[in-house]
């Protein structure tokens, strides 16, 4: 057995794992803590992260406003 496979026996032997539910405040899934704008700039950097892993490619930094829709809480959307 090389020392690489010894490493990884020994970190496939040490690890736990923890189930928790969806709703659980130790959950860390969901960042319920962000403001709007912070979670629309998590959002575009997480986007922007997946076009270049998929594309190879910078995203572009422009916004195209054509496919940007502000909506107003409690506004009727099945018009979009």
């Amino acid at each position: 057995m090389t020392l690489r496979e010894k490493r990884r026996q020994q970190r496939l032997n040490n690890i736990k794992i923890t189930k928790t539910t969806l709703y659980a405040k130790d959950n860390h899934s969901f960042h319920i803590h962000l403001s709007p704008r912070e979670s629309w700039e998590l959002l575009a950097r997480i986007s922007k992260e997946s076009w270049f892993l998929e594309t190879g490619q910078i995203a572009p930094t422009f916004l195209d406003k054509s496919k940007v829709r502000i909506l107003k809480r409690g506004q009727d959307v099945s018009n979009y």
